[in-house]
């Protein structure tokens, strides 16, 4: 089995085991989105429609690239319900991996996205606190030479193959991480017709697994009658020689961070896991409110405005999301060598895959690298973006939101890497209904995909990704998301004494003209 199809393998069946990344293009716009909308800018909970939302879980995977296309007889959709389990002769085929050959780099993203327990709560009109938590992986494979993805997804054995290559690269990361963040936002607005929010998120982040590879200025050729490496008199051909091979490759053993893995305070504050570092996020929302006044009240002589209502015919958002990194330094878990080496021999034989430790010895034994270079240690970036929107209310009800990911990590980091997209995303939200249908460019603006999202009540379900979902076209990739929640929204006042009026203006004009009337009634 080639390396290429082993990766995608492990994804697929990583998958099965979570539910359904940064994604949530057809909800994260909601102004009934909740916590969900912190993850992509924390100053959407400031005047949030919720007095308190309460996440009970909410999960998204993705996956997209430009290296093969899907054509087996079944969909994703299909696939991640567990009813092709059932039919194991029709689970793989090498057919159902279609190349796409053209002289592009080539990569692959794939992330899985759990979203736990959360709560936000909106102190007043004008602050907001959230406490989240999250889990997290990502398989990424970024700038990789179209020869090398080839040689990958083949084997040195096919005969299409080039038979002596040079300038080659590839980037290889697999992460796990988890992470509890804590939310603040103000409204800091100078006028009511212009609203200003500002929010930051602290997040402590546990790294439970990572592999990478990242490989640069590397060659290769294809040999014949190579003497076997065991010492017998067999004679191999098209055995890959590393003519030249400048590289760096490591892993946190996922079996062990996994199994170890804990809630407990001690854990997370200690440096018993893989890694751990922190995460900041930064946000800044300006709303446009020319229409204010239709929305004021009166509390106890105090003007207010209504909680329960959008009040703006625009608002743009800018964040920064993600910056910080985590710190690998576990010997328990941790692996990290720095190889430059040339005329080196690699069979296929003694290429072990998966797990971590596994893969990484055999790649040792290959290179002949000795336990003495483990270096033990290694940073893992966070995906590090930058995020913008535009959300525009068309009319009452009918909004277009659209937003810009743009990814701030080199192809050549360690770590998780967010891949940018762009997406307009019209959508038709009230308390109880939201139906979206996100149009975008996704995997770092390659793959053109429609989706759609429905919100009722406290669930949600869609995709951003319907041609991969549901197999239309041989697509590159696929995207589900789902979650629930327990909204609780603001209210009016309702009793007397608590002076509601609907609009400010009218109280004061009806309050003189009950005054007059009452003066006229005693001079008769």
């Amino acid at each position: 089995m080639t390396i290429n199809k082993s990766i995608l393998l492990f994804f697929f069946a990583f998958s099965q085991y979570v539910a359904s990344s940064q994604q949530y293009l057809g909800i994260i716009g909601s102004n009934y989105a909740g916590t969900n909308a912190v993850y992509a800018n924390p100053a959407n909970m400031v005047d949030s429609r919720h007095k308190v939302f309460v996440n009970l879980g909410a999960a998204d995977m993705f996956l997209g690239n430009n290296a093969v296309r899907w054509t087996a007889p079944y969909s994703f959709a299909k696939l991640t319900s567990g009813l092709v389990l059932k039919k194991p002769k029709e689970i793989w085929r090498s057919s159902y991996l279609e190349p796409i050959d053209n002289n592009r780099e080539k990569n692959l993203n794939g992330l899985v996205d759990v979203r736990g327990p959360a709560i936000m709560y909106a102190i007043d009109s004008k602050q907001s606190i959230a406490i989240t938590s999250r889990g997290r992986g990502a398989l990424s494979a970024t700038n990789v030479s179209p020869v090398l993805a080839k040689l990958i997804q083949y084997g040195p054995r096919n005969p299409t193959m080039i038979r002596d290559a040079n300038n080659l690269s590839m980037s290889l990361n697999m992460n796990a991480f988890a992470e509890i963040g804590l939310s603040y936002g103000k409204d800091i607005s100078l006028n009511s017709e212009e609203a200003i929010k500002v929010a930051v998120s602290v997040k402590r982040v546990i790294g439970l697994t990572n592999f990478h590879m990242i490989a640069k200025e590397s060659a290769y050729q294809l040999s014949d009658n190579v003497p076997d490496p065991n010492g017998t008199s067999a004679l191999f051909d098209n055995v890959l020689n590393l003519k030249y091979l400048n590289a760096k490759y490591g892993f946190s053993d996922e079996d062990l961070g996994l199994n170890d893995f804990n809630l407990s305070p001690d854990y997370w504050a200690s440096n018993a896991s893989p890694g751990r570092g922190y995460a900041l996020d930064i946000g800044l929302v300006y709303e446009s409110r020319p229409q204010i006044q239709k929305y004021a009240y009166k509390v106890k002589g105090k003007q207010r405005w209504d909680e329960t209502q959008n009040k703006y015919d625009y608002k743009i958002g800018v964040s920064l999301i993600d910056i910080g990194r985590v710190n690998f330094n576990n010997p328990t878990y941790v692996s990290n060598y720095e190889v430059v080496t040339d005329n080196k021999n690699v069979f296929d034989n003694q290429i072990k895959l998966f797990p971590n430790r596994r893969l990484i010895n055999s790649i040792n034994t290959s290179l002949n690298v000795s336990a003495s270079d483990n270096m033990n240690s290694f940073f893992s970036i966070l995906p590090a973006t930058f995020q913008a929107f535009f959300d525009y209310k068309v009319r009452e009800n009918i909004y277009v939101y659209s937003t810009w990911v743009q990814n701030l990590r080199s192809v050549n980091k360690l770590g998780m890497r967010m891949p940018s997209l762009v997406s307009v995303v019209p959508r038709y939200e009230s308390k109880w209904i939201d139906v979206a249908m996100p149009v975008s460019l996704l995997n770092d603006y390659l793959l053109l995909t429609l989706g759609i999202s429905a919100r009722f009540g406290p669930i949600f379900i869609g995709s951003d990704h319907l041609q991969g979902l549901f197999n239309i076209g041989n697509p590159r990739g696929f995207d589900l998301h789902m979650g629930a929640n327990i909204p609780i929204y603001h209210k009016l006042p309702t009793l007397s004494n608590n002076c509601y009026y609907e609009k400010s203006e009218n109280a004061f004009i009806n309050f003189f003209k009950k005054r007059k009337k009452k003066s006229n009634k005693g001079l008769r």
